[in-house]
Parts: C-alpha cells; sequence; structure tokens
C-alpha cells in the first residue's frame, strides 16, 4: 500500500521527501536506515565491480570473483578475488573508520567465517 501511494505521489512532492531526509539524517536513519549494499557479480564476467551512487551513510557493493595471480612463497599461484567497493558520507564516516571495517570484513571472508565446514 505504501509503495503504491507513493508512486501515485506527483513527483515534486516526492522531490520535496527526497530533500527533507536528505538534510536530516536522524529522519533519514528513521525511515531509510543508513547502510545499503548491492551486488552486481551475478550478472557480470571478469573483473566487475561498481561504485555505488546511494544516498546511505555507508554503501558496500560486491562485484565478481575472479582468478588473479598471488605471490605465496616466492610462486605465483591463481587465487580467487572477490571484488568489494565501500562507499562512505566523509560528512559523518572518517576514511580510516572505513579502512578498518573493510579489513576486518577481508579477514572474516578470507576465514569462510561462519559458513559450515565442506563435507
Amino acid at each position: 500500500m505504501d509503495r503504491l501511494f507513493f508512486m501515485l505521489t506527483p513527483d515534486f512532492i516526492r522531490y520535496l521527501y527526497f530533500r527533507i531526509m536528505r538534510f536530516f539524517p536522524k529522519i533519514q536513519k528513521v525511515y531509510k536506515g543508513t547502510t545499503a549494499v548491492t551486488s552486481v557479480g551475478m550478472f557480470g564476467t571478469g573483473s566487475t565491480s561498481m561504485i555505488p551512487l546511494m544516498p546511505y551513510t555507508t554503501s558496500l557493493s560486491i562485484g565478481t570473483i575472479e582468478k588473479k595471480p598471488k605471490l605465496v612463497d616466492g610462486k605465483l599461484v591463481n587465487h580467487d578475488f572477490l571484488n568489494i567497493v565501500l562507499s562512505c558520507d566523509h560528512d559523518i564516516i572518517d576514511g580510516t573508520v572505513g579502512v578498518k571495517f573493510i579489513e576486518r570484513l577481508k579477514e572474516l571472508v578470507e576465514q569462510c567465517y561462519s559458513l559450515p565446514a565442506p563435507a
């Protein structure tokens, strides 16, 4: 019902709504949240990622998995790499906090955290 109401609302009222949301972060947090996660990897091939332009505090974009050479013990070995892009609103989040988050996320993904062990 809410979606239908929103679609039937005139454009200038919708524009005003989004404008108000942009300038009042507390209202935005209540109604829209603060983080968006999107995945483009399921549709792409090769090295695919995107830079999300979304009105959220943080946006995490998950791209494709691709094989790239990596130096391990002095030998080149092909490994799977997951393309991830984190976009932050620097008015709200400092860059070091974003880097620490992405580093921790990288560790958890590499350890296959909370995934069941293969049979």
